[in-house]
């Protein structure tokens, strides 16, 4: 379901990063929860896995820390499988540091300074949240990418000064507006789940939207809200789903950025199908109730009502 979604497929016409972590997400779900690697050289080699698909887009390391703190919860009330788990945290966080080392020299050389991956958070910050900006990708056209001037702009000052400028702005337009900043990150939030549709598009085209993401996305709310309340070993996939759109409240947000963690939304998406799908067996069943129970009460007023009646006569 996660790759055949023709909202996704639509909005993916070219091999990004996303597909690729997307791909890497669902490999890293199956190594963890069904290998399960408990020797020395694989958990080493789970953590070059992470490390890998962090090379190709670091949006998911932002998931990786709910793992091990939900690993240690688990483990917490018995000392040795805590000290089993800390060599294993310890193993898997090396393969990771070793797998991501390379770059972050090459970080180092080129900036002067130790950056994670990426630096280009405040220049994403910026652009979702400008003044000309809805907070939707590349909305109002000011992104390098696609504006010559900012791209002129980006040489002139170089990457990291750039940002560096970029950050400034953001700061300077936060302080002016504070409310506006955290009103655009909670749309960005409903755009992450159920989608956008104000956007020029055929009425066929919002259908098959709103029946192949935003549906999805709403039954991956109530599930997650079934897990967190109804069962305790699988809320680390609700809380998940709750941490990884969070960076994205934070600049923008666009339909193909949710497809790190589609597989694992469909998951839980078919738990809230569950869920609705008991709710309303449920209403029908006390529906039913409280008609037979009706039911009962009105012929017994009858029997008596035929009984006063009689004696009477």
């Amino acid at each position: 379901l996660a790759m055949l979604s023709p909202v996704l497929l639509h909005n993916a016409d070219y091999v990004w990063d996303t597909c690729w972590v997307m791909l890497g997400g669902a490999a890293l779900l199956v190594l963890f929860v069904v290998v399960q690697p408990r020797r020395p050289l694989g958990l080493f080699g789970a953590g070059l896995a992470c490390g890998a698909v962090a090379l190709i887009n670091p949006v998911l390391t932002s998931c990786y820390p709910v793992w091990v703190v939900y690993s240690w919860w688990r483990n917490r009330r018995d000392t040795k499988k805590t000290l089993h788990f800390a060599r294993c945290a310890a193993l898997v966080l090396a393969g990771f540091v070793l797998a991501i080392l390379p770059w972050t020299i090459r970080n180092y050389r080129t900036f002067g300074k130790v950056m994670y991956m990426r630096g280009n958070l405040p220049l994403e910050m910026w652009v979702g949240n400008a003044p000309w900006s809805d907070g939707y990708a590349l909305s109002g056209s000011m992104h390098p990418v696609v504006n010559t001037t900012e791209a002129a702009r980006m040489v002139a000052l170089g990457e990291f000064g750039y940002y560096q400028a970029c950050k400034a702005d953001l700061v300077r337009w936060w302080r002016a507006d504070p409310t506006r900043f955290v009103t655009r990150g909670l749309k960005r939030l409903r755009w992450f789940f159920l989608g956008r549709y104000d956007l020029p598009m055929s009425p066929e085209m919002t259908l098959v939207k709103a029946a192949s993401y935003g549906a999805p996305g709403v039954l991956a709310l109530v599930g997650a809200l079934a897990l967190l309340l109804k069962r305790r070993r699988a809320r680390v996939m609700a809380v998940t789903l709750a941490v990884f759109p969070l960076i994205y409240t934070l600049c923008t947000v666009y339909v193909r950025y949710r497809l790190p963690v589609e597989p694992l939304l469909m998951l839980v998406a078919v738990v809230g199908a569950v869920e609705v799908y008991r709710f309303f067996v449920w209403t029908g069943e006390q529906a039913a109730a409280h008609l037979s129970l009706a039911h009962h009460h009105g012929r017994r007023a009858t029997l008596g009502l035929v009984h006063r009646s009689g004696t009477s006569t």
